[in-house]
């Protein structure tokens, strides 16, 4: 059974749980809190893991109402990388309006896996 699950509004003890389920050991993190930066990194190093080791990746991006108004990042992405394929996590978290880069490097390799898929 499917469980919805939003990553940005967890409880710190629900994101815990959660990152309980999935890895072993946490350096430098303060559980109690999990701050947004490091819960996006966690989710971009476990994108890292799930694509080098072949797993599924167990989260699924649900559509906001708030989300579909905004213009797609995948396709910004991919246009950004398109132009300047040696772009920088900073140069896409800029031109997406992002807040981390953590986030900006996860729109970043979707796009260029997607860009590989279209080349092959």
């Amino acid at each position: 059974m499917e469980q919805a699950f939003d990553v940005e509004h967890a409880t710190p003890e629900q994101f815990d749980a959660f990152a309980e389920a999935i890895a072993e050991d946490f350096e430098h993190v303060d559980r109690t809190v999990w701050p947004q930066e490091v819960r996006h990194d966690f989710i971009n190093m476990l994108w890292q893991c799930c694509l080098t080791e072949g797993f599924d990746f167990p989260l699924t991006e649900i559509a906001s109402e708030a989300a579909s108004e905004e213009p797609d990042k995948l396709l910004m992405a991919m246009e950004l990388l398109r132009q300047k394929p040696e772009a920088t996590d900073e140069d896409v978290r800029a031109a997406l309006g992002l807040r981390t880069h953590g986030v900006a490097r996860m729109w970043k390799v979707k796009a260029h896996e997607l860009l590989a898929q279209e080349g092959a």
